[in-house]
């Protein structure tokens, strides 16, 4: 089965993106990067391990935040009463990404960046 996941064009509960546009500039990147880091950590590529998810727009720069998402996905943070939960999937997860995900990079042809 494939599977294509794009951020809705309005965000909900988008009062804190309400100024200077950033529901469109940001926003709806940081909701690929949560629906990717769910995607994995819900244990759905465990139970459908031939399961391949295009997520759009590079999966909002997930590559950008990777080295941080690893940390706090791969091994026990901060304080025990601060402590997120634990990745519990049955690969480390960069191995989802590997297997599991395919990015594109549609949307990002802004004047500014030719």
């Amino acid at each position: 089965m494939f599977v294509f996941v794009h951020p809705a064009l309005k965000l909900n509960h988008a009062e804190q993106f309400d100024a200077y546009d950033t529901a469109r500039g940001v926003g709806r990147e940081f909701s690929l990067i949560m629906a990717t880091i769910r995607l994995i950590n819900s244990g759905v590529f465990d139970r459908h391990p031939e399961l391949t998810v295009h997520v759009a727009h590079l999966s909002g720069g997930i590559a950008g935040m990777l080295a941080r998402i690893r940390s706090f996905q791969d091994k026990e943070f901060g304080a025990p009463r601060q402590r997120a939960p634990r990745h519990h999937s049955e690969h480390d997860f960069d191995y989802y990404i590997a297997h599991n995900l395919v990015f594109d990079t549609a949307g990002f042809a802004a004047a500014s960046a030719r």
